[in-house]
């Protein structure tokens, strides 16, 4: 942060976030979000700290590095669908003991062809391809769409690192350019020396 702000000629300042763990929090947060997942309640008090950048005349945020973080290159694809949180109910005993056994079997069937379909729908050769491919088209969305749209009641969020052509060109990348941010260092460098 530091080395950007300096290149960018801007001062690099720390934001102290207040977190409340209050139900008024939590409500608002899941209210924002639609309950479309908990993924937004992480940093449910992060409405504060937005509504102070706006008033301080801050208008936008910028994210999407996601898809560049460090990555372990995986030797099989056993792992790719947990790696995305995506286990198979029908292993997990502690729904069955949870839920009506009509209910469970049903949400096992249910399961068990969307992961198919998304199994069979992959592209990517790799083990680790497969496994960002299913991140890409999973895990991003479940991650930032609700983060988004809690910071969208005060700020305009921006992911240009994640439009559908940037992950559909991810896909065709080695491996090894994917691991510790080579490729988004790389490019930065190239275009943005100064940062």
């Amino acid at each position: 942060a530091e080395r950007v702000a300096r290149g960018l000629g801007v001062p690099n300042r720390w934001y102290e976030k207040p977190q409340r763990l209050s139900d008024e929090v939590f409500d608002r947060a899941l209210y924002l979000s639609s309950g479309e997942n908990d993924c937004a309640i992480h940093y449910p008090e992060d409405h504060v700290l937005h509504e102070a950048l706006a008033a301080e005349g801050v208008g936008s945020l910028f994210r999407g590095d996601e898809c560049f973080g460090d990555t372990r290159r995986l030797l099989t694809s056993r792992a790719a669908l947990a790696e995305n949180g995506l286990a198979p109910l029908g292993l997990d005993q502690t729904y069955r003991r949870l839920l009506p056994a009509t209910l469970f079997e049903a949400m096992v069937g249910e399961q068990e062809g969307d992961l198919e379909r998304a199994w069979n729908g992959l592209r990517s050769r790799t083990p680790t391809a497969r496994r960002d491919e299913l991140w890409y088209a999973t895990g991003v969305r479940r991650f930032l769409a609700p983060y988004n749209r809690v910071k969208n009641a005060d700020l305009e969020v921006y992911t240009p690192l994640l439009a559908r052509p940037v992950l559909d060109w991810m896909r065709g990348v080695p491996d090894r350019l994917r691991s510790r941010k080579t490729l988004l260092r790389a490019a930065l460098q190239t275009r943005f020396p100064d940062l």
